[in-house]
């Protein structure tokens, strides 16, 4: 009839109740045996608490502080992991709750400022599983999902309605109005693919005819410094101005441009094919860049040469970054031949002035 403590609990066996009836010798209430069992169970339920001079407190935690030692501690520091069944409400001047829901095909793991499902500031984590939202994760302030990231890698950032409708969108920000909408980034198909949307930039409320207006850029091209060096803006009408910087406040003029006839001359138009486009794509006529770099005297600029460049491809099963060359292809930046357009055609004309004179 030893303790069972702390093996397993003790029952009315090993730790019988003796009333003033009760004789020492009485079966199964031996003097000695309840003595030893009292003693022993005693001995051991100190050695699992230890020793320590604290005494219980509202809201305290009896923790080990050593070996051999325990204390009863309200901020207790705990090593290891914590599992939390259901959900962990943290209370006091500012009021928390971590919860983890498992139930009727949900799995979300929150962290919350209040205690509602899709109240307050905070965090959903969805798991593989979850009936409605597999993978995603939503940020949350005053009650609204303001930046959400799709299982597949989809952003949507807003901060006035909802940004849990994103639909094809890689990444869509959005301003404090419901119908402002100043950026789209759209992957409705595969960009070789046939009336694909890439990107749509919107500048005004939805339905708004008269927005941007003519003052009104669309995106501006800066440097570190500040100093301006393209832009796309509106025109008050259909359209938009594309405009590279060339205020001469910011250059060094060094005359005329003189005869550029030579450059003209030795520029080869070509009539080609792109190797990698859609049949319906056509014969296209243009320069090649490789061609117009050899040109003596082209500015700097016009034509880009091709580099190849050592950079991340991918990352290995382990996350680490994996190498590979990656091709720039040589360009050409057709806007930047209108001046040589313009000083010819001024000599052409003077030419034909001069004939016709």
């Amino acid at each position: 009839m030893a303790t069972n403590f702390p093996g397993s609990l003790d029952t009315s066996t090993q730790q019988p109740t003796i009333a003033s009836s009760d004789e020492m010798d009485d079966s199964g209430k031996e003097h000695d045996v309840v003595h030893t069992n009292h003693s022993g169970a005693i001995i051991a339920l100190e050695t699992k608490l230890g020793t320590g001079d604290t005494t219980a407190s509202d809201g305290a935690l009896l923790v080990g502080t050593g070996s051999g030692t325990s204390a009863w501690d309200t901020s207790p520091t705990i090593s290891g992991d914590v599992t939390i069944g259901d959900t962990l409400i943290l209370t006091g001047a500012n009021v928390s709750h971590l919860s983890n829901y498992t139930v009727a095909g949900r799995e979300i793991l929150q962290l919350r400022a209040k205690t509602g499902i899709d109240d307050g500031a905070g965090i959903n984590l969805y798991g593989d599983g979850d009936s409605s939202n597999a993978g995603r994760m939503f940020f949350y302030t005053n009650e609204k999902i303001r930046w959400r990231i799709d299982a597949d890698g989809k952003h949507g950032i807003r901060d006035d309605a909802n940004a849990g409708v994103i639909g094809a969108r890689l990444f869509t920000l959005r301003t404090q109005t419901s119908g402002m909408i100043p950026l789209l980034a759209w992957a409705e198909r595969d960009v070789d693919a046939n009336s694909v949307i890439a990107s749509i930039f919107m500048i005004g409320d939805t339905g708004d005819s008269s927005n941007p207006g003519t003052n009104d850029y669309w995106a501006l091209f800066r440097r570190g410094n500040g100093t301006t060096i393209g832009s796309i803006k509106g025109t008050g009408s259909a359209s938009v101005n594309f405009a590279t910087t060339s205020d001469q406040t910011m250059k060094n003029d060094l005359g005329d441009a003189g005869n550029v006839s030579s450059i003209i001359d030795a520029m080869n138009v070509h009539r080609f094919t792109w190797k990698d486009a859609n049949a319906e794509v056509g014969e296209q006529i243009g320069l090649f860049a490789q061609e117009a770099l050899s040109v003596t005297g082209m500015p700097y600029g016009i034509a880009t040469p091709a580099e190849t460049k050592n950079e991340v491809v991918s990352t290995d099963e382990n996350g680490n970054d994996v190498y590979g060359d990656v091709y720039y292809p040589a360009s050409i930046d057709y806007s930047k031949l209108v001046p040589l357009l313009i000083q010819e055609i001024k000599s052409l004309r003077q030419r034909v002035a001069t004939l016709e004179g």
